[in-house]
């Protein structure tokens, strides 16, 4: 953690880490959507209380701390039930892309692939935000469903 502080991410990593408590708290159900800020402040380590950041947002400011990694969010708050049907629809989205972009249609396969990047997107951006208030994600994964219906119910053209 000293090197963490040093690099300035010790307090998203005790984040993350209060997080991991509660999913080990509720590892089934988690607590529920929106509710890992009630149970975040008795979870940070006793290292959290030292950091700059963790103590002004937790004593300063009038909004609920939160996880930082969608990831840990989601398996604290839904659990491994729920972790587990995020990660199927998160897998399905992921054969679709690949599907889409095996497309002969440059327009179709270009879609597919723009799901592709948006799946490698949402991994990597899972570690830094915990929200699906992103459009990029709904409206990517949007048009790559509308696109695999297109391409499901056999039109060859998209005018």
């Amino acid at each position: 953690m000293h090197y963490a502080k040093q690099i300035n991410i010790a307090a998203r990593l005790v984040y993350w880490q209060a997080g991991w408590n509660i999913f080990a708290e509720y590892p089934w159900l988690g607590v529920g959507l929106g509710n890992a800020g009630f149970y975040l402040p008795e979870r940070l380590s006793n290292y959290a209380m030292g950091l700059m950041e963790v103590r002004r947002l937790l004593y300063r400011s009038d909004v609920l701390l939160n996880i930082k990694c969608l990831w840990v969010r989601i398996l604290a708050e839904t659990g491994i039930v729920g972790f587990s049907f995020f990660l199927s629809w998160f897998f399905n989205l992921w054969q679709m892309g690949r599907s889409i972009e095996k497309n002969s249609m440059k327009d179709l396969s270009t879609v597919g692939l723009a799901c592709l990047f948006a799946c490698i997107a949402l991994i990597v951006e899972g570690f830094s935000v915990d929200t699906f208030a992103l459009p990029y994600i709904w409206i990517l994964f949007g048009l790559a469903t509308a696109v695999s219906i297109l391409i499901y119910n056999g039109t060859r053209s998209i005018d």
